[in-house]
């Protein structure tokens, strides 16, 4: 696959994760999945689904992906870099009251 293409290939298949499906990451996630947050803190695949059990489901997040790059480490190993900017939807409703 050529590098344009595998790069978007991949940035598909990450942004598929940010939805913060318990079913996806559960499918998608090795046994052996290991994140290094921005903060310094890992994050195993055991951490990611204990933490999206904790989501509340009537608001949404979203994220901006800017940054992205992939190096090819071996023939089946990438590294893929990112930054994330997360936004949290969440759906007000506001009442008028009408006279007293």
């Amino acid at each position: 696959m050529e590098h344009s293409s595998l790069e978007e290939h991949i940035l598909h298949l990450e942004k598929q994760l940010m939805s913060y499906d318990y079913k996806e990451l559960d499918e998608h996630l090795a046994y052996d999945f290991l994140e290094f947050g921005s903060s310094g803190n890992t994050y195993s695949k055991k951490a990611q689904l204990d933490a999206v059990r904790n989501i509340a489901t009537t608001s949404s997040i979203r994220f901006t992906v800017t940054d992205f790059n992939i190096k090819l480490l071996a023939p089946d190993v990438l590294f893929a870099t990112y930054r994330t900017f997360r936004q949290t939807i969440v759906n007000l409703h506001y009442e008028v009251p009408f006279g007293n």
